[in-house]
């Protein structure tokens, strides 16, 4: 994946902003302190993985717009897709857009991005300065675990959490301790145990108190019972003293029942029913006013519409006339063009007919005929020219060469015949060579048969002399094993006799020497003559290659005689076909006169010049006839149009311009008025139905009310709604004593009842009197309950303070909520171990697989930010611990090392495990201000890596290094340089 452009809308100090990412793939943002770089940072990674509201809140714009921007994205699936995040828009959730225009959300762009997340992403793939001061706070003896750490995953977050789990161990429980929090658990545990045995013993009063308790919610029971009798009493006599106003009500209304008929005739819901009607026929009879109002106005506008049209010949004449101005307007631009058309075409014509001077006028022109042949046969001429005369120039050049080399030849052989010895001389000097030769061969034979014979004499001897010692030492051996002095003879005559064969051989040779040494000393003599012989060889080996080269001359002059021979055929051939030529271009200076003063290389060219100029004055005459035939045209068109005016308006004509602007509206404003007509005449059509509706829908409305009247014995309105009233009053009144009667017969008796229809008054006083009774024995029986419930009260307060209690509870409670805890703790306490183990588990796992590949990649880092003084980063088979070992062999663990060693080591790591996950997650490499430590050196090798990188991922490099931020290229580094 690759960072191809960063757009901020806002973020922080920087807004509306953009920085362009894609001129390499290490891109180095250098500014100083407090220029925005890390800012920057965090709004890439913002727009990446997104940010926690309260973080966000930090980059909000000072000076107000919206936070977010955009990110340009290329990767090899996908392509170039820009992610969009908006701090207040979509929940700050990323909208992408591919290449294809597609809207994508949050879940694709995770899925582009590999499952990494914002944590992943800084402990892999990002780390700055902040990294290494954590490293150097970390204790001596830990840091080489923390490293082992790094190389794992990118982070020391393994480091921390082991020891995040031994402290939460220890803090939890360890056998022998006492402030650990288990430990405290179990010692609680047992002072609680032995205190609810104590109050266990104090609860042996309950059930003596129980039983007393229960006797007396019995009575309360009973005299609850009795209680609610005597308040059920009380209230039915309470309402029978509230229904004495309902019962002076009952006698009301039978009294004004005597005064009304017994019978009304009326229809049921009369009054209603015809509330109804009238509110359905009223909105039906203001409509069908208001359709008889409009059918009026309708027919008087479509009158006057009638008035104001033209009849339909004007009108079609009209509509033809505008439909043909576009033609006309056409044919004034098409006036106007072809008019400009033709000046500039003239104009052209005439400079160009200035520049030819071949003497022609544009008429001849017109006439003049170039058969389509014409450009072959005067580009033929001109070619068979070209040729003939570079045959004619090559031809010379080479006869001129040919003489010159005759020439330089002659000459040469002349010389070489001058140097040329006779042959008897030659034949002499051979001679003597021949003599030396045989004489040389014979001492030489006779020197070679004397060391042949000399040698074969010598390994005689010797060999004679090799037995008689083994004789000797054998003789000698034997007389010594058997004690006999004969054997010592034997080995002295043996040793006698190969000496003498020794000496007598050597002095033979010795004495033959001299005779062999005369043959020499002959050859020294004739040294000398060796030497002569030497030269008179040189002599005849001259002669010789003299003579060969005499040859190689002759047979040289032979061929370029041969040459020129055929060097002057050719040049006949060439002087031919010129005359044929002149011939041919003569022929053609015939048919055109013109070509006379032109020389036959430009005829082509001139072809072409004649070919456009008559195409011109073609295309000058086309446009002649077009400007004649549109003038026609726009007269025709003109003379037509004043016509109609005339016809149509009676007034003097106008500008063809403004006589057809009034025509187009006058057109326009018939069809409006035909438009008009036929709507009004649509409306008056529909409103003539709807009136028709509507008086149909009135008749039922009109019907039923009439049956109304005739039921209710009327024949207006107003003695109807008299006579409705009457009857409703009977009703409600009839209704009202039914409903006295129900609430009177509910609560009064039988015998009550019959003296209230036989018209007997029901006395007040005594309705009275009978409540105050029961009130009084109500009264009693609740004083009682009273007083048991407090005794009730008391023994309940007592059995609290015997019985178990809340205290023994809460303690037993308490006991097991303990017990619940040191559950939970221990289980707590399995899982940070189990955890541990797993962590563990992990490592060993991570150490055998993928941590050999991490460490091979960090050794190569380590050797070249060292300069090759370390060579190698391993493990240890035993104690697992980090080791670097140097150039000398001599192996050092990470706390023996140098503090910026220890950084090149952890930088190390981070870029090869950053490597081996590239591999899989192709993400940049962001690294923020993290070399401020460095030495030149160091930089120079740390650069030198991530220019490697870069060819695999973007590398991002913020910093303030002066080098970076100045206007001269850093040398060495093909990088883009973002200066903020």
């Amino acid at each position: 994946m690759k960072i191809l452009e960063a757009n901020i809308f806002g973020f922080g100090k920087w807004k509306q902003v953009t920085f362009d990412l894609s001129g390499a793939s290490f891109i180095v943002i250098a500014g100083q302190n407090e220029s925005g770089k890390s800012t920057l940072r965090q709004f890439m990674l913002f727009i990446l993985f997104g940010m926690p509201p309260k973080q966000r809140s930090q980059f909000l714009p000072k000076t107000g717009g919206e936070m977010g921007g955009t990110l340009k994205i290329q990767t090899k699936d996908v392509g170039i897709f820009t992610i969009e995040r908006i701090h207040d828009r979509n929940k700050a959730q990323a909208t992408c857009y591919d290449q294809d225009g597609m809207v994508h959300g949050e879940e694709w762009l995770k899925e582009r991005l590999s499952g990494v997340d914002a944590q992943t992403f800084a402990d892999i793939f990002s780390f700055d300065s902040i990294s290494l001061q954590r490293l150097q706070q970390i204790k001596q003896t830990d840091i080489g675990e923390v490293l082992l750490g790094v190389g794992m995953t990118g982070t020391d977050q393994i480091y921390w959490t082991e020891k995040w789990l031994d402290q939460q161990l220890q803090d939890l429980f360890r056998p022998q301790g006492k402030k650990p929090a288990m430990n405290q658990l179990i010692d609680t545990m047992e002072e609680k145990r032995k205190q609810l045995e104590q109050m266990e013993q104090e609860t042996q009063l309950y059930k003596e108190k129980q039983k007393i308790k229960v006797s007396l919610e019995e009575t309360v029971a009973i005299s609850q019972e009795k209680s609610e009798r005597l308040r059920k009493e009380k209230q039915k006599t309470e309402q029978k003293l509230q229904l004495h106003e309902v019962i002076e009500a009952f006698h009301h209304t039978q009294n004004k029942l005597s005064d009304l008929p017994e019978e009304i005739s009326f229809p049921e819901n009369g009054l209603e029913r015809y509330q109804q009607i009238k509110e359905q026929i009223l909105p039906l009879r203001s409509e069908l006013t208001v359709i008889n109002l409009n059918i009026e106005k309708e027919t008087k506008q479509l009158q006057e519409i009638n008035n104001k049209q033209l009849s339909t010949a004007s009108i079609d004449e009209l509509e033809k006339l505008k439909d043909q101005r576009y033609v006309y307007h056409e044919n004034l631009n098409k006036y106007s063009f072809n008019v400009q058309a033709q000046e500039e075409l003239a104009r052209q014509l005439t400079h160009e007919m200035e520049q030819l001077q071949i003497g022609l006028t544009l008429e001849q022109l017109s006439d003049l005929s170039l058969p389509f042949a014409t450009e072959d046969i005067w580009q033929h001429l001109k070619e068979e020219q070209e040729d003939v005369r570079a045959g004619l120039a090559q031809i010379e050049t080479e006869l001129k060469e040919i003489q010159e080399n005759k020439e330089l030849l002659e000459k040469e052989r002349e010389t070489l015949e001058n140097k040329q010895l006779d042959q008897a001389t030659i034949n002499e000097l051979n001679k003597q060579i021949e003599d030396y030769q045989k004489s040389l061969s014979s001492n030489q034979q006779q020197n070679n048969n004397w060391e042949t014979l000399r040698n074969k004499r010598l390994k005689s001897t010797n060999r004679f002399s090799f037995y008689s010692l083994i004789l000797l030492v054998i003789s000698t051996i034997a007389g010594f094993l058997l004690s006999n002095y004969y054997l010592y003879a034997i080995s002295a005559f043996f040793l006698v006799i190969g000496s003498i064969h020794q000496v007598f051989t050597r002095q033979s040779i010795q004495a033959m020497e001299p005779l062999f040494d005369r043959h020499k000393q002959v050859d020294t003599n004739h040294a000398s003559s060796t030497e002569n012989i030497k030269e008179t060889e040189n002599v005849i080996a001259e002669q010789v290659e003299l003579n060969k080269r005499l040859t190689k001359i002759n047979d040289s002059l032979r061929n370029i005689q041969l040459a020129k021979l055929k060097a002057d055929e050719r040049r006949q051939f060439f002087i031919q076909r010129k005359t044929i030529l002149e011939s041919k271009s003569k022929e053609q200076m015939e048919q055109f006169p013109f070509l006379k003063e032109i020389s036959v290389g430009y005829w082509p060219k001139l072809f072409n010049h004649l070919t456009k100029v008559v195409e011109k004055v073609d295309n000058l005459d086309k446009l002649n006839k077009d400007i004649l035939q549109a003038s026609k045209d726009i007269n025709n068109y003109e003379q037509w149009l004043s016509n109609v005016f005339h016809s149509n308006y009676q007034t003097q004509s106008h500008q063809p311009t403004k006589m057809l602007e009034l025509i187009i509206d006058e057109v326009d404003n018939q069809k409006h008025l035909k438009q008009r007509e036929k709507l009004l005449h649509n409306n008056r059509t529909n409103l003539i139905t709807q009136r028709e509706t509507i008086e149909s829908r009135i008749k039922p409305y009109e019907h039923e009310i009439n049956q109304l009247w005739n039921k209710a014995n009327v024949g207006d309105e107003e003695s109807y709604i008299a006579k409705g009233y009457q009857k409703e009053e009977l009703v409600k009144k009839s209704t009202d004593l039914k409903s006295y009667e129900r609430q009177i017969n509910t609560f009064l008796s039988k015998e009550e009842w019959e003296r209230l229809l036989a018209g007997e008054q029901i006395q007040k006083h005594e309705i009275e009197n009978a409540l105050y009774q029961i009130t009084n024995k109500l009264k009693e029986v609740q004083s009682q309950i009273e007083m048991n419930q407090q005794r009730l009260a008391d023994i309940h307060s007592e059995i609290r303070r015997v019985e178990i209690s809340t205290s023994f509870q809460d303690e037993k409670h308490h006991y097991y909520e303990l017990k619940n805890e040191l559950q939970e703790q221990a289980k707590q306490w399995a899982t940070y171990q189990l955890a541990k183990e797993k962590l563990q588990e992990t490592k060993n796992i991570y150490q055998r697989s993928f941590l050999p590949k991490v460490l091979e990649q960090t050794t190569e880092h380590f050797k070249k930010l060292t300069d090759e003084k370390y060579k190698s980063v391993f493990l240890t088979d035993q104690e697992s611990m980090l080791q670097v070992e140097d150039v000398l062999g001599l192996r050092f663990i990470v706390t023996e090392l140098s503090q910026g060693t220890r950084d090149q080591l952890y930088i190390a790591l981070r870029i090869a495990l950053s490597e081996m996950i590239q591999k899989k997650q192709q993400m940049p490499f962001f690294i923020d201000d993290a070399f401020v430590h460095f030495d030149p050196n160091r930089l120079d090798k740390m650069y030198a890596i991530f220019k490697q990188l870069s060819t695999k991922q973007q590398i991002i490099l913020f910093t303030s290094d002066y080098n970076w931020s100045s206007e001269t290229v850093y040398d060495g580094y093909d990088f883009q340089l973002v200066r903020i």
